[in-house]
């Protein structure tokens, strides 16, 4: 099997980017999930958002784009099942996401390796 990296940023701002964790986790680290994928199946991960900044922000999610041999959709859900729309204000301290990763009915069996990084705005 091949692997297909596929990288998100998380943008914040500086003055709070210290203070948020994703699934527990500082920030300064990557998160990484381990994603085996095939055609047409739909996998969900849940993860938290934890803002212990006491200050509202604004946070956003990128992901790279599938290369020609990778054939996926990914979206943020929220807990109704609702896509996330970015920038997305954070004003309470824990906020529970899914991230749901769609593969093409013609993908093949691929290991999928997600990695979140962080990214500090101004």
């Amino acid at each position: 099997m091949t692997k297909c990296i596929i990288i998100g940023t998380i943008r914040v701002p500086a003055n709070v980017g210290q203070a948020i964790k994703l699934n527990g986790k500082k920030c300064n680290e990557e998160t990484v999930w381990d994603i085996t994928g095939y055609g047409g199946e739909s996998h969900v991960t849940l993860f938290t958002v934890e803002n212990k900044s006491n200050v509202d922000f604004d946070i956003e999610f990128d992901f790279s784009t599938p290369s020609l041999n990778d054939s996926y959709s990914i979206s943020i859900l929220d807990d109704g099942d609702d896509p996330v729309v970015f920038p997305f204000n954070i004003s309470k301290e824990l906020v529970n996401w899914k991230l749901k990763i769609d593969f093409d009915k013609y993908a093949t069996d691929e290991d999928y390796e997600i990695v979140l990084k962080l990214d500090y705005a101004d």
